[in-house]
């Protein structure tokens, strides 16, 4: 395991995402460009601090830990040793990203600029396992308006249609990490260079991958799908940990009159309790949970998040790690 600080675990949960209906998925096509047992080796150049290390180390482990299929790892980033084909991540002034996904061949480098955000660097990493931006797909022209003339000529390739994929018959997808923020690379910051052509539809803010961009994964590294993760029930639980004490911290959002509850437990064989229930509406904004879990035998935690029966809600829970020692204030 990639390991620069005391993080045992790192993921984040959404549920109550909604998409319109549409028909394709941008994949590549080329087989022989994704990496053989979804295994990606990876290295740091020295460019990076250690607060971006972390943040890389945080979004590898989210992506791997929530395309989990019948308890077995779908994707997986290992530490480079002596692997011909790796990926280097490293630090630029401005602007993130490099021109084609998969598997490239040799070295690639993944260019980070120093103020990503997780949910960049996450999408960055889509792009290393073989996915192009969801407004990319074939049929995007019936789902969202691209405005090229609020686009830098040299950064207008990064919304051109391409037709070097392959297609799984899921929705066009608004939730996607891979779906850039709707003023992305504007030369007028006050206009949008994406907007959608349902009134009833936005662009969100992104924290985590979307429930497609997860069985997109699954599919195309051939790993099966985690059928126990239901849009209305998710359970999430961690490895095993040892005996002793944990922080558990985290980021959450429940917003909406369909909203139900969200408990945290811990696991001892085939044994919850019950730490902590979060339930209701807690209004339109971000909440932090710290709890410090100290225990004298093995354990899981166990993360619950249950929504109502319908979509008038939404849950969001990012940024969830699980320290070794207790919380810092």
């Amino acid at each position: 395991m990639l390991s620069t600080t005391n993080i045992v675990l790192c993921f984040a949960v959404v549920l109550g995402v909604s998409a319109v209906p549409g028909q394709l998925r941008n994949i590549i096509t080329d087989s022989s460009r994704l990496w053989a047992n979804g295994k990606v080796p990876v290295a740091f150049d020295v460019s990076l601090d250690g607060s971006m290390k972390e943040k890389v180390l945080a979004a590898m482990q989210e992506i791997s830990f929530s395309t989990h299929a019948n308890g077995m790892p779908c994707v997986q980033f290992v530490p480079r040793t002596q692997e011909k084909d790796y990926v280097v991540f490293t630090s630029v002034v401005y602007g993130s990203g490099d021109s084609l996904p998969g598997r490239l061949g040799g070295v690639q480098y993944v260019h980070l600029y120093r103020d990503a955000a997780k949910a960049d660097i996450m999408q960055l990493i889509m792009y290393l396992l073989g996915f192009f931006n969801e407004f990319r797909r074939p049929d995007r022209d019936s789902q969202v308006m691209v405005h090229y003339e609020n686009i830098a000529p040299e950064y207008r390739g990064f919304f051109d249609i391409t037709n070097d994929t392959t297609f799984f018959n899921y929705p066009f997808d608004f939730e996607s990490i891979t779906f850039f923020f709707p003023y992305a690379w504007a030369i007028d910051p006050s206009k949008p260079t994406l907007t959608p052509k349902y009134e009833s539809v936005s662009i969100p803010y992104k924290v985590s991958l979307s429930k497609y961009d997860i069985l997109n994964i699954q599919r195309e590294y051939k790993c099966g799908i985690d059928n126990g993760n239901k849009i209305d029930l998710l359970d999430v639980i961690s490895p095993v940990l040892n005996a002793g004490e944990y922080c558990l911290r985290f980021y959450y959002f429940l917003y909406g009159q369909d909203i139900h509850k969200f408990r945290v437990n811990t696991r001892v064989g085939d044994r919850d309790t019950v730490l902590d229930s979060l339930e209701g509406n807690q209004g339109g904004s971000w909440h932090t949970y710290s709890k410090d879990i100290t225990m004298n035998t093995k354990f899981q935690i166990f993360l619950e998040a249950i929504i109502g029966g319908t979509d008038n809600g939404d849950m969001a829970f990012d940024d969830v790690y699980i320290f070794r020692g207790r919380c810092i204030a």
